[in-house]
Parts: structure tokens; sequence; C-alpha cells
């Protein structure tokens, strides 16, 4: 029986990409049904492996500048590709490591999917961006569940963020802190 990470059906990971700086958030759903053992349980639930991918700065990035688009697209394009190899190599190991019966993981069944959400408008809230999008789907498990079936943004995430930011988090030297007034108004 899968143990573990392996024991859980979603795995949230901000990941981070060095070059650009840029914070965003991969979610794995059905880790266990990416092996042999998940296979069969996969057959009898109809749970599919996949890592789902909520970018603030993808193809819709860039002002409207076609160009600026399609550089922004290409950029994830290679970010997520980056990221399913990483996912992939690391949940293999997971799996030798926890389990070491001698079971594969099959890292081909995991695949990816990007999912449509609400784009930054600046180039510093992507970090902001992962909390709120962990925090809605966290606080919500019906949107959890939405995107798990449907592999599309559930309406939950598709509220628009930047607004939410400038009321709910201030911003205080360096460091963001929680408005006070605005979590009383709750």
């Amino acid at each position: 029986e899968p143990a573990g990470i392996f024991a859980r059906d979603v795995l949230l990971v901000p990941a981070h990409d060095p070059v650009t700086a840029h914070w965003w958030l991969a979610i794995v759903f059905y880790p266990w049904a990416a092996t042999s053992i998940g296979g069969e349980q996969q057959e009898k639930v109809g749970s599919k492996p996949f890592v789902a991918f909520l970018d603030s700065l993808s193809s819709r990035s860039g002002g409207g500048h076609p160009e600026v688009q399609k550089a922004a697209a290409a950029t994830a394009a290679k970010r997520q590709r980056q990221a399913m190899s990483l996912i992939r190599d690391y949940l293999k190991k997971e799996w030798a490591e926890s389990i070491g019966d001698g079971r594969d993981f099959q890292a081909e069944r995991l695949q990816g999917v990007s999912i449509a959400v609400p784009q930054q408008e600046t180039s510093t809230d992507c970090g902001l961006f992962v909390l709120e999008f962990a925090r809605r789907l966290l606080d919500d498990p019906a949107a959890l569940e939405a995107l798990a079936a449907s592999q599309l943004a559930p309406p939950q995430l598709l509220v628009p963020i930047a607004d939410q930011f400038r009321r709910r988090w201030q911003h205080v030297g360096d460091k963001f802190t929680v408005d006070a007034t605005t979590e009383q108004q709750k």
C-alpha cells in the first residue's frame, strides 16, 4: 500500500525559476496512480496522475503585446517542461527510497497541464500569487476537487487577485504584512 507522500492525493509544490526569479505553483494530483499498484487503483477510482501548473506569468502576460505574450508563453512552457522532469525524477527516487519493494514508479503516467489563472500585472507579485492560489484551494476543498476532476481552473481561482492583494496585504519596508483593518472587516 502507498505510504509517505504516495498516501496523499495532492501535493502542493511551490516552484522557483532561478533564471527569471519567478515563483509559480505546481500541484501533483494522485502521485500514487503513477505506480504499478496505483495503476490498479486508478482503474477502480478513475484517477489519473497529473501535474497542474498555476503560473501567474504565462501566455497572457505582456500587456497585450503579441510578441511579449509569445515570449512569455515560450518561457512558461520551458519552465513547465523542466518542472515535469524534476518532479518525475523526485517522485521516482522517493518511491524507490520509501517503498523500495521493486515496483517501478512509472513516470510517463504523470502528465502536465497548464491551468489558466489570473495573471500578475507587475514583475514582483508572483510569490503572492502562489500563496493566494494555495490559500484559495486549501480554504475550499471543492475548488481543489473541481481542479482535479476537470483540469480547469475552478471559479474560486478566477477571481482577480491583484485588487485583493492591494486590500489584504500591506507592504512595509521589505516585508509584506496582513492589513489588520481588512482582516477585521471579514
